[in-house]
């Protein structure tokens, strides 16, 4: 069983802390920023709350842009997942149970 309200209150944590980092990436790009979101994303992942999933789902569009690539990162499409993750939790469907 699951715990609607648990869940949403771990998801927004989540996004909180991808909110902080983000801006720190903006700021130097570093590995250990990186690895921070990556971790986070990993994270959210394991919140399998089949109510939340549409919402999980959209780390991937945090979590591509951040994997290593040979031209660097793509702050913008980080910004753009982050803000699909928002949207998501922000849905009529996900309020605050």
């Amino acid at each position: 069983m699951h715990d609607d309200a648990e869940d949403h209150a771990t998801l927004k944590r989540h996004h909180e802390r991808l909110e902080l980092l983000y801006a720190e990436l903006e700021r130097s790009q570093s590995r250990e920023t990186i690895a921070a979101m990556l971790g986070v994303c990993a994270a959210v992942r394991r919140v399998d709350n089949p109510h939340y999933r549409y919402a999980v789902e959209q780390i991937v569009w945090i979590k591509g842009p951040l994997e290593a690539k040979r031209d660097g990162i793509d702050l913008a499409a980080v910004h753009q997942g982050i803000a699909r993750l928002v949207r998501a939790l922000r849905s009529p469907a996900l309020r605050d149970p």
